[in-house]
Protein backbone atom coordinates (compact mmCIF):
# COMPACT_ATOMS: atom_id res chain seq x y z
CA UNK A 1 0.00 0.00 0.00
CA UNK A 2 2.44 2.13 0.55
CA UNK A 3 3.59 2.35 -3.10
CA UNK A 4 0.58 3.18 -3.86
CA UNK A 5 0.68 6.29 -1.74
CA UNK A 6 3.73 7.02 -3.40
CA UNK A 7 2.54 6.70 -6.53
CA UNK A 8 -0.52 8.73 -5.63
CA UNK A 9 1.33 11.79 -4.54
CA UNK A 10 3.90 11.49 -7.76
CA UNK A 11 0.11 11.55 -9.71
CA UNK A 12 -0.94 14.79 -8.11
CA UNK A 13 2.54 16.12 -8.63
CA UNK A 14 2.34 15.52 -12.15
CA UNK A 15 -1.45 16.65 -12.74
CA UNK A 16 -1.19 19.99 -11.18
CA UNK A 17 1.65 20.52 -13.74
CA UNK A 18 4.06 21.12 -10.90
CA UNK A 19 6.93 19.38 -12.87
CA UNK A 20 9.51 21.77 -14.07
CA UNK A 21 12.71 21.25 -16.73
CA UNK A 22 16.01 19.35 -15.42
CA UNK A 23 14.59 18.82 -11.97
CA UNK A 24 15.91 15.38 -11.46
CA UNK A 25 12.75 14.89 -8.83
CA UNK A 26 10.56 14.37 -11.94
CA UNK A 27 12.06 11.97 -13.60
CA UNK A 28 12.77 9.46 -10.75
CA UNK A 29 8.78 10.10 -9.78
CA UNK A 30 8.13 8.68 -13.03
CA UNK A 31 11.19 5.86 -13.06
CA UNK A 32 9.77 4.57 -9.49
CA UNK A 33 5.87 4.34 -11.11
CA UNK A 34 7.39 2.34 -13.83
CA UNK A 35 9.18 -0.26 -11.23
CA UNK A 36 6.27 -0.14 -9.63
CA UNK A 37 4.37 -1.53 -12.85
CA UNK A 38 3.02 1.56 -13.29
CA UNK A 39 2.49 2.49 -17.17
CA UNK A 40 3.86 6.37 -17.52
CA UNK A 41 2.83 5.91 -21.48
CA UNK A 42 -0.53 6.41 -23.25
CA UNK A 43 -1.85 4.97 -26.15
CA UNK A 44 -1.82 7.95 -28.19
CA UNK A 45 2.07 7.78 -27.73
CA UNK A 46 1.96 10.25 -25.19
CA UNK A 47 3.58 10.11 -22.13
CA UNK A 48 4.53 11.50 -18.02
CA UNK A 49 6.90 14.31 -18.56
CA UNK A 50 7.42 17.61 -17.66
CA UNK A 51 4.17 19.00 -19.43
CA UNK A 52 0.96 19.34 -18.01
CA UNK A 53 -1.36 16.08 -17.78
CA UNK A 54 -4.63 16.16 -19.99
CA UNK A 55 -8.41 14.65 -18.35
CA UNK A 56 -7.33 11.58 -20.29
CA UNK A 57 -4.10 10.68 -19.02
CA UNK A 58 -5.09 11.40 -15.68
CA UNK A 59 -8.12 8.48 -15.88
CA UNK A 60 -5.40 5.95 -17.51
CA UNK A 61 -2.75 7.01 -14.86
CA UNK A 62 -5.50 6.83 -11.81
CA UNK A 63 -6.93 3.52 -13.45
CA UNK A 64 -3.55 1.92 -14.04
CA UNK A 65 -3.36 2.38 -9.54
CA UNK A 66 -6.29 1.16 -9.13
CA UNK A 67 -5.80 -2.40 -11.33
CA UNK A 68 -1.98 -1.99 -9.46
CA UNK A 69 -3.89 -2.07 -6.06
CA UNK A 70 -6.83 -4.85 -7.14
CA UNK A 71 -3.93 -7.53 -8.17
CA UNK A 72 -2.59 -6.58 -4.78
CA UNK A 73 -5.63 -6.90 -2.45
CA UNK A 74 -7.63 -9.46 -4.78
CA UNK A 75 -10.78 -6.94 -4.30
CA UNK A 76 -12.68 -5.48 -7.06
CA UNK A 77 -14.15 -2.11 -7.63
CA UNK A 78 -17.91 -3.87 -6.74
CA UNK A 79 -16.36 -5.77 -3.64
CA UNK A 80 -14.75 -2.54 -2.11
CA UNK A 81 -17.95 -0.66 -2.41
CA UNK A 82 -18.02 0.94 -5.55
CA UNK A 83 -21.14 1.90 -6.07
CA UNK A 84 -21.76 5.22 -8.38
CA UNK A 85 -22.70 3.73 -11.97
CA UNK A 86 -25.22 6.42 -12.80
CA UNK A 87 -22.64 9.21 -13.56
CA UNK A 88 -20.90 8.61 -16.77
CA UNK A 89 -19.02 11.30 -18.97
CA UNK A 90 -21.00 11.89 -22.12
CA UNK A 91 -18.03 13.33 -24.51
CA UNK A 92 -15.84 9.68 -24.32
CA UNK A 93 -16.94 7.18 -27.09
CA UNK A 94 -17.13 3.51 -26.01
CA UNK A 95 -14.09 2.88 -28.57
CA UNK A 96 -11.80 5.79 -27.47
CA UNK A 97 -8.57 4.76 -25.97
CA UNK A 98 -9.57 6.12 -22.69
CA UNK A 99 -13.13 4.94 -22.09
CA UNK A 100 -12.65 2.17 -19.71
CA UNK A 101 -10.59 4.51 -17.48
CA UNK A 102 -12.96 7.24 -17.78
CA UNK A 103 -15.93 4.85 -16.75
CA UNK A 104 -14.03 3.41 -13.99
CA UNK A 105 -13.36 7.02 -12.32
CA UNK A 106 -16.95 7.65 -13.39
CA UNK A 107 -18.06 5.52 -10.97
CA UNK A 108 -15.67 6.96 -7.92
CA UNK A 109 -18.10 9.56 -7.85
CA UNK A 110 -16.29 12.65 -9.23
CA UNK A 111 -19.59 13.93 -11.01
CA UNK A 112 -19.48 17.11 -8.48
CA UNK A 113 -16.14 18.24 -10.15
CA UNK A 114 -17.71 17.62 -13.92
CA UNK A 115 -20.94 19.11 -13.74
CA UNK A 116 -21.71 19.47 -16.76
CA UNK A 117 -21.08 15.26 -17.33
CA UNK A 118 -17.93 15.96 -19.54
CA UNK A 119 -14.45 14.86 -19.04
CA UNK A 120 -12.85 17.14 -21.63
CA UNK A 121 -10.39 14.40 -22.03
CA UNK A 122 -8.10 16.49 -24.02
CA UNK A 123 -7.94 19.48 -22.18
CA UNK A 124 -6.04 19.90 -18.46
CA UNK A 125 -7.60 19.47 -15.13
CA UNK A 126 -8.18 22.09 -12.75
CA UNK A 127 -6.41 21.08 -9.60
CA UNK A 128 -9.93 20.75 -7.48
CA UNK A 129 -10.69 18.53 -10.39
CA UNK A 130 -7.31 16.26 -9.75
CA UNK A 131 -7.94 16.68 -5.57
CA UNK A 132 -11.48 14.94 -5.88
CA UNK A 133 -9.83 12.16 -8.23
CA UNK A 134 -6.73 11.67 -5.95
CA UNK A 135 -9.17 11.92 -2.70
CA UNK A 136 -11.89 9.25 -4.33
CA UNK A 137 -9.09 7.17 -5.65
CA UNK A 138 -7.60 7.27 -2.12
CA UNK A 139 -10.62 6.16 -0.40
CA UNK A 140 -10.99 3.59 -3.06
CA UNK A 141 -7.27 2.06 -2.15
CA UNK A 142 -8.60 2.11 1.75
CA UNK A 143 -11.58 0.14 1.11
CA UNK A 144 -9.57 -2.41 -1.48
CA UNK A 145 -7.23 -2.96 1.29
CA UNK A 146 -9.84 -3.27 3.88
CA UNK A 147 -11.44 -5.78 1.62
CA UNK A 148 -8.28 -7.64 0.76
CA UNK A 149 -7.94 -8.28 4.74
CA UNK A 150 -11.05 -9.52 4.95
CA UNK A 151 -10.66 -12.10 1.84
CA UNK A 152 -7.47 -13.07 3.35
CA UNK A 153 -9.03 -13.54 6.61
CA UNK A 154 -12.03 -15.64 5.55
CA UNK A 155 -9.45 -17.73 3.10
CA UNK A 156 -7.36 -18.83 6.28
CA UNK A 157 -10.71 -19.78 8.18
CA UNK A 158 -11.60 -21.92 5.53
CA UNK A 159 -8.12 -23.49 5.25
CA UNK A 160 -8.63 -24.29 8.92
CA UNK A 161 -11.39 -25.59 8.51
Amino acid sequence: MKRALIAIAALVMAAVGLTQAGIAWGREAVRDLGDAGVDTGFPDGSFLGEGPVTGYQAAILVDRLLAHVDAATGCTDAMAGLTDTSFHFTDVSPDHWAAGAAARIAAMGVGEAFPEGELHGDEFLSGYQVALLIDRAVDLVDAKAKCGEGSVQERLGAMSA
